[in-house]
């Protein structure tokens, strides 16, 4: 559990230079640079990435004004008064926290001495409390973040910038994380060398850029691994420090075991398993779970294939498409990316007399509920990382 720490530690080690944080380190400057000069020099050529940024990149001013006036006054006011990095920030410690969204920053204190992790929640109340202060959930996501936490003896969390709950997320909300991850210098310290200004890094000693628990960008948030590499894992698994060794191990085999399941979804060799669904059928239906879904199918479909011989297949449309065979059938919002998606069970018919034996039945399901599941699955299928906050998920 988070605690307020004591105010005889100091917060910050100090910089190995004797010099004063000035200009490049204030938080309007790092989020100047970041949207001025970073954006398009590391993705300029990346019509991918563009696409998704180009219209703030093209009105960096507006996006400046829109992001300062987001964050909580005292960020800026206690930099410029020299505190930031001091006790005076953990006066602005929340403890209670409310059903809206935000930015948040977790700084907290262990064997390994000071970390720093940031992230966006569109519900305070349930990520922190429930999430990030719960064994149980911690236990089930080895973060890097939450194996840090387990040597954790005292921390605090900061909320820097609120916003309406009714706020759609989108790319000036992954800017705005970006620029709360370089103030507090959440990310590893190759993402932090790529993001920091000349004149900032030499103000930092290399202590300052390797407390971070972040192991992705904020930027990259909705895009595939493939499209936005992360370049921090491959230092991990030779790092000195053995949390991060440590990390690297638990995410190579999390990524193999993913990477597979991936793999039997899309060819057809996931053999799903029934039980009989009684709530809503009264007993017509199997149940089934589908990474996590459950869905539904017609017993008298299933039950006419031999049970060793069932297999489950997912199908994705092209993007802009909806599937003929769609699992979905209604949903407010025609673009969900779970328009895509069908899902396809074979099988061999018990019937040995007739010409073919090979059947199958495509899964249907209905409502915004399961819209928003399936919009999760899709996401699975195509890769992305499903801890993102993302509309509709």
């Amino acid at each position: 559990m988070s605690a307020k720490r004591s105010p005889s530690v100091d917060f910050e080690t100090k910089p190995s230079k004797n010099v004063k944080l000035t200009d490049p380190l204030h938080p309007h400057e790092i989020l100047t640079h970041l949207v001025k000069n970073v954006i398009l020099q590391r993705f300029g050529e990346n019509a991918v990435i563009m696409e998704r940024y180009r219209a703030l990149v093209d009105d960096a001013e507006g996006t400046i004004a829109k992001c300062t006036s987001m964050v909580e006054p005292w960020l800026v006011s206690l930099y410029e008064q020299g505190k930031l990095y001091g006790d005076n920030a953990y006066q602005q410690a929340v403890t209670q926290f409310e059903d809206e969204a935000g930015q948040y920053v977790h700084l907290f204190w262990g064997a390994s001495g000071r970390k720093a992790y940031s992230g966006q929640t569109d519900n305070l109340s349930r990520r922190i409390p429930k999430e990030h202060d719960n064994q149980r959930y911690r236990n089930k996501n080895r973060t890097l973040h939450y194996l840090y936490y387990e040597e954790l003896t005292e921390g605090v969390y900061l909320v820097p910038c609120r916003k309406p709950k009714d706020q759609v997320p989108g790319p000036i909300d992954n800017i705005m994380e970006q620029w709360i991850s370089l103030v507090f210098r959440t990310m590893q310290p190759e993402d932090l060398k790529a993001n920091f200004s000349k004149d900032a890094l030499e103000l930092l000693a290399p202590e300052d850029l390797d407390r971070g628990t972040n192991i992705r960008e904020p930027l990259a948030q909705g895009f595939t691994f493939y499209q936005f590499p992360m370049r921090s894992l491959k230092y991990f698994r030779h790092s000195s420090d053995p949390v991060k060794r440590k990390y690297a191990d638990i995410h190579h085999n999390s990524v193999k075991i993913e990477k597979n399941k991936r793999q039997d979804y899309l060819t057809g060799n996931h053999q799903p398993r029934f039980c009989n669904e009684n709530r809503y059928s009264k007993g017509t239906d199997y149940a089934f779970v589908l990474h996590g879904i459950q869905l539904r199918v017609g017993r008298s479909f299933v039950d006419r294939f031999e049970p060793t011989s069932i297999r489950l297949q997912c199908f994705l449309a092209p993007e802009g498409h909806t599937h003929p065979n769609g699992s979905i059938n209604a949903s407010i919002f025609q673009d969900d990316p779970c328009h895509r998606l069908a899902i396809k069970i074979t099988g061999l018919y018990k019937t040995v007399d007739v010409a073919d034996r090979n059947g199958f039945v495509w899964v249907r399901t209905h409502g915004q509920g399961m819209a928003e599941k399936l919009n999760r699955l899709v996401d699975f299928l195509e890769g992305y990382d499903l801890k993102e906050l993302r509309p509709r998920r």
